[in-house]
């Protein structure tokens, strides 16, 4: 099937965050060019935070990659900002899962003017409801010891989080939502399929 055939429609909404509202959306490859603009107005402590390396440079090949999604085992959703003349990307969520072992590894960014609005938490519920809907099990990952919000995020949560050879890793049982359905969309979204 097309990735037009693919793409969950229904997952695309408008929600929210602060006093702002944003689209909240699967990523297609046609955001590769957005997901170029994003990654390049990034700080170096941000790039670094998610890559865990000083990545200079983000080439069109590889943005066109990280967005061609199937949709089940590779997810990606964003938030993205109404600018004006364009639609900006503000915030990615994403996992590669693996349909043999049923385990993803889920990756976020958030740009650094629209943090602690909730957007990682929001992304992160989309994430586990979207995997677990399609079978996956579990979330697991690790992430850098100065990536204090991932270590926020994910003890708040109650995932069980250890360290290691200089890493925090984490696990998060998908089996702990009560259905893929378990998402609520609350009262400051609206669907766009409407």
């Amino acid at each position: 099937p097309s990735e037009l055939d693919r793409y969950p429609e229904g997952l695309e909404e408008q929600k929210e965050f602060g006093d702002e509202q944003f689209i909240v959306r699967p990523i297609r490859s046609d955001d590769a060019d957005r997901l170029m603009r994003f990654f390049y107005t990034h700080d170096t402590e941000t790039v670094y935070g998610r890559y865990r390396f000083p990545k200079q440079s983000m080439p069109r090949e590889e943005a066109v990659r990280l967005c061609t999604m199937d949709y089940k085992t590779r997810f990606a959703i964003g938030v993205f900002r109404d600018a004006g003349k364009n639609i900006e990307l503000v915030a990615i969520g994403r996992y590669e899962g693996d349909e043999t072992s049923k385990v993803a590894e889920p990756a976020f960014v958030v740009h650094e003017k629209f943090r602690r609005r909730g957007m990682a938490n929001y992304l992160y519920e989309r994430l586990r409801a979207r995997a677990a809907s399609c079978g996956l099990t579990s979330f697991e990952g690790s992430f850098s010891i100065e990536n204090r919000a991932s270590i926020e995020l994910h003890r708040r949560r109650g995932n069980d989080v250890y360290y290691s050879d200089g890493l925090y890793w984490y696990q998060d049982s998908l089996e702990k939502l009560e259905s893929p359905e378990t998402l609520e969309l609350g009262e400051t979204s609206t669907s766009l399929s409407t």
